[in-house]
């Protein structure tokens, strides 16, 4: 059976897409949200960034109560036609985004795919985004919650060691779940690609959010560019420290 065009379904998403400023003075060289006057990192970031410092790559902003928000919200919440329209919408973005951008943004082709499971239900909603795909449609996931664990606490596979790993997530918010995912690969001797997230979630009328939304509302969202290849330029952002992550 052939896939479903995936064009007509981002089509419908699109608008509601913005693109990812480069990492630049004013800008979190780790998840891309606004910094604060005199930090290195933005708060999420500042909190989880103890064990690994790494750079998330989003395909789009997702702004609170907004277009794609609701999306990442409802194909897991919602009604039935809510979650079977909403997850194939939001497969097609993966998918397309993951054919111009997989091998010369992010190093592609991948062993494994990673999702970061839920840390408030049990459930794995990133694959059911994932499972629309079928060629990263690859079985278990290799990351899994411990058992008896008091927190949200990720083991990996150790079949991960060696392989190259796609670490995957549907919304960054707090960054605390994908912290640990990308700790548990780590661990079990996994080659971790990305982290790449579908929605980097902004409360924009945050001010260093909103300072950034003023520039990014600007400039139209496409699929050929991403915040590696072509991120936004945002000059005249207020200037903060920077880290030289590689």
């Amino acid at each position: 059976m052939n896939q479903p065009d995936p064009w007509p379904y981002l089509e419908a998403l699109k608008p509601g897409l913005i693109p990812i400023p480069g990492i630049q003075p004013g800008v979190c060289p780790i998840c891309r949200a606004g910094v604060e006057e005199g930090s290195e990192v933005c708060i999420r970031c500042e909190e989880c960034r103890h064990s690994h410092t790494f750079r998330v790559l989003p395909i789009s902003i997702s702004i609170h109560r907004e277009t794609l928000h609701k999306h990442l919200r409802w194909y897991k919440d919602g009604n039935s036609f809510e979650i079977k329209q909403f997850t194939r919408r939001l497969a097609a973005l993966l998918k397309l985004f993951l054919q111009y951008h997989l091998t010369p943004c992010l190093g592609g082709p991948v062993d494994l795919v990673a999702t970061v499971p839920s840390s408030s239900k049990d459930r794995d909603a990133p694959r059911a985004i994932l499972n629309q795909i079928r060629q990263y449609k690859n079985g278990l996931n290799p990351l899994k919650r411990k058992i008896d664990a008091d927190d949200f606490t990720l083991v990996a596979n150790p079949r991960v060691a060696g392989q190259r790993v796609l670490l995957l997530d549907d919304t960054f918010t707090r960054g605390r779940n994908i912290f640990e995912a990308y700790r548990a690969l780590d661990e079990a001797g996994a080659h971790i690609i990305g982290p790449l997230v579908i929605g980097r979630h902004f409360h924009s009328d945050w001010p260093p959010n909103a300072t950034l939304m003023k520039c990014l509302e600007k400039v139209p969202w496409s699929v050929e560019a991403c915040g590696i290849c072509q991120p936004v330029d945002c000059p005249g952002l207020r200037p903060s420290p920077t880290l030289g992550l590689s």
